[in-house]
């Protein structure tokens, strides 16, 4: 009697295990027709129906399979199977809520405000985006920013349909809350629906006494902006920040004095640094250089006068953009013997430092991490690593790769493949 061995399934995958739904068939006829049931006319038929949920799934496949391990005759109907897929669906799951990665503004300053005021936000998101945030004074709601980016709009059509990585600064008119003591916090939404709450950032609210001198015309609440809310530059290039500064109407403010704060980011967290102040052209334009590398968010602020509280600001952030070099040597070696990566961040600055470096090997046609190194200081990484298990000649490839993370300015940044040969047996 023929051996009809058959399996009928689907088959779902999560990167590690798969998972088969179906069935086998027996040596017997006619039990060996097996069969998953369901109809290949009627889409709607509820026996077509397959649910399984709990699975990080990667891939979906249907298959037909001979079971014998002495082979399978063949069917005597002429054709081993029929497949019809009339449709699937897929939901991603997403339970990590956003993380805050940075608060700044002059809301959030030390002094007092009085007038337009800024609460810059930035979060971070590595599985649906970050979607929006909103803002509550005291309790009240003020303001919701929704992140536009297209396929940031529902409904979603990409697994990470928003930003990764987002920052937006809240525009609140001081000048319509009591004066006193104020507290401002909000919350952050992912695409997901998982939100992460922000604040409480104390801030206290003070009219100024008159004589308002910095620019011409002098005004106590201009608008102050800059043109970009995020700048990007080469390694060693100098960036330049371009800016304005007007009265509500429009009105170029000649001859102020704009105060400029720059908060570095390091491997301890923030290091700030006071800049000389800009003054404004008859335009009410400004520049200013910002030299370095890395990323750091620049802060300038106007007060109307000497010794008076702020009450315009505008943040930008400045990054350069990251490179990671990597060498291997040597190139050629024996099995046993050992090859030493060296590589760098370029780009980093001072945000280079004790940053996790993953050395990747191509095994199987899938890239699998071998070691882990902690960069040091100008960004500098090296590991050694000894070839022990390889049974035949052999070409591997490597490479180096930071990854991007909730803190981490930067996305997912890899190095140029670099190849290295083992040899069993003698040159």
């Amino acid at each position: 009697m023929p051996g009809y061995f058959y399996k009928a399934a689907i088959s779902e995958t999560d990167g590690a295990s798969v998972h088969e739904f179906g069935c086998a068939s027996a040596l017997a006829i006619p039990d060996w027709q097996c069969s998953i049931e369901g109809s290949l006319t009627d889409p709607d038929d509820p026996s077509n129906e397959l649910t399984a949920t709990g699975l990080s799934l990667d891939r979906l496949a249907v298959l037909v399979a001979c079971t014998n391990t002495s082979g399978c005759a063949a069917s005597p109907f002429g054709y081993a199977a029929d497949v019809a897929l009339f449709g699937a669906t897929v939901t991603i799951e997403d339970d990590n809520p956003p993380i805050l990665a940075d608060i700044g503004g002059s809301l959030a300053g030390t002094g007092t405000v009085y007038g337009p005021a800024g609460l810059f936000v930035r979060a971070t998101d590595d599985n649906a985006g970050v979607a929006s945030m909103s803002l509550e004074i005291d309790g009240q709601p003020q303001q919701t920013i929704n992140i536009s980016s297209g396929a940031c709009d529902q409904p979603y059509v990409r697994p990470r349909p928003c930003p990764a990585d987002a920052g937006r600064n809240f525009e609140v008119d001081t000048s319509n809350l009591p004066e006193g003591h104020h507290i401002a916090s909000g919350t952050i939404t992912d695409a997901a629906g998982n939100q992460a709450p922000f604040g409480p950032v104390d801030f206290t609210v003070e009219k100024p006494s008159p004589g308002y001198t910095n620019g011409s015309p002098a005004v106590f609440q201009p608008r102050l902006g800059i043109d970009s809310e995020s700048i990007w530059h080469r390694p060693g290039q100098t960036p330049e920040i371009h800016g304005k500064l007007t009265t509500d109407t429009g009105l170029p403010i000649d001859g102020a004095k704009l105060e400029v704060q720059v908060d570095q980011l390091t491997s301890t967290g923030n290091k700030t640094v006071s800049r000389p102040p800009v003054t404004t052209d008859p335009d009410g334009g400004f520049h200013l250089t910002l030299p370095g590398q890395g990323s750091r968010k620049v802060t300038v602020t106007f007060a109307p006068g000497v010794g008076q509280s702020v009450t315009a600001s505008a943040s930008t952030l400045v990054r350069s953009r990251l490179k990671v070099k990597l060498k291997v040597m040597p190139r050629k070696v024996r099995i046993g013997r050992a090859t030493r990566f060296r590589g760098r961040l370029v780009g980093a600055g001072p945000t280079g430092r004790a940053v996790p470096v993953d050395i990747q090997a191509k095994v199987r046609g899938r890239w699998q991490t071998v070691a882990t190194v902690k960069t040091k200081a100008g960004g500098a990484f090296a590991k050694r690593y000894t070839f022990k298990y390889v049974q035949r000649n052999a070409l591997f490839s490597f490479r180096a790769v930071v990854r991007g993370a909730p803190g981490w300015p930067w996305p997912t940044v890899k190095s140029p493949v670099r190849k290295v040969k083992i040899r069993v047996g003698g040159w």
